[in-house]
């Protein structure tokens, strides 16, 4: 006798409409955690909603947020910094993280216990991070003042690295560098384990030098792995708020206000829910631009 299996859902639902039931979750996920919040945050930035204004409710105004945005000059100040911030925290982060890889993937003594140290401030919550940062960049007293004022950066520690206008970006940028190439050394090294042995033996008694080896045979086959995590940490950097609310809080002046940390002043500190709405979906507009620029990169290397 020949037992047949018949799925429980093929009963409920019938055996044509069992793949609509099992994509179902899926569908309500997209609609309920993408299409509604950003419909509602669109809807929210055609209004000239303020709290401090409740009379006047969620008056539709159409375009005119926008246009704002156009004429605001500490947008432009925002977006610029933003940009330098993210560029420059993406191309470190991703060049420290390979060349990391590329070092402990070459089966050394205790390489393990090193790969797990150096994982340590990838597990360190942002915020925490931007803590410490904040009291070892502390002008007098810090550990990293201190250092400075040794190496005779005392015009630095006098104002604090951070209260210093020409120190405050660069520092926040080596902080995320800091905390994020663990993860980006993670990532590749998923990549170079994938790499069979074979072909460097091959390599090895065609007569290829290390450089060869490495960027004929390694680079070419880690380049996905490469990209996927330059594509993670960009759109972390370009989000990025905590670190900086804590260290700078987008100071001193706008040095390092980013477009999240301007959002943050204008929608939530000022109350201006319909203009701090249009500049959430700039920034999201942003986003999603650089996602089919990063997509494209790697739809092309597969060609």
């Amino acid at each position: 006798m020949t037992l047949i299996h018949v799925n429980p859902l093929s009963r409920i639902f019938g055996p044509q409409r069992v793949k609509y039931a099992l994509a179902l979750p899926a569908f309500v996920f997209i609609i309920v955690g993408i299409i509604y919040p950003t419909g509602y945050l669109l809807f929210n930035s055609m209004t000239a909603w303020s709290l401090t204004r409740l009379d006047l409710g969620q008056t539709f105004i159409g375009l005119d947020n926008y246009g704002k945005l156009l004429a605001d000059p500490r947008f432009y100040s925002s977006l610029h910094i933003t940009a330098i911030f993210t560029i420059a925290t993406t191309s470190i982060q991703t060049v420290l993280g390979v060349t990391l890889a590329l070092l402990l993937n070459r089966n050394i003594p205790g390489e393990g216990l090193v790969r797990t140290i150096l994982l340590i401030p990838w597990l360190v919550a942002p915020f925490i991070s931007g803590f410490n940062f904040r009291f070892m960049m502390a002008p007098n007293i810090g550990v990293i003042a201190q250092i400075l004022d040794i190496l005779g950066f005392d015009t630095v520690v006098q104002a604090s690295v951070l209260g210093n206008p020409r120190t405050a970006l660069a520092a926040l940028i080596l902080v995320h560098v800091w905390n994020g190439v663990p993860g980006t050394m993670l990532v590749v090294t998923g990549g170079l384990k994938t790499i069979p042995e074979e072909l460097y033996l091959a390599a090895r008694v065609d007569g290829a030098g290390r450089f060869q080896i490495l960027r004929f045979i390694t680079l070419p086959l880690v380049r996905y792995a490469i990209l996927i995590s330059a594509f993670l940490t960009t759109l972390f950097i370009f989000k990025a708020f905590e670190m900086i609310f804590i260290m700078t809080a987008g100071g001193p002046g706008d040095s390092t206000e980013v477009l999240a940390m301007y959002q943050y002043w204008v929608g939530i500190r000022s109350l201006k829910i319909g203009y701090g709405s249009s500049i959430a979906m700039v920034q999201l507009v942003i986003a999603f631009v650089v996602s089919l620029i990063y997509a494209r990169l790697m739809f092309s290397q597969a060609d």
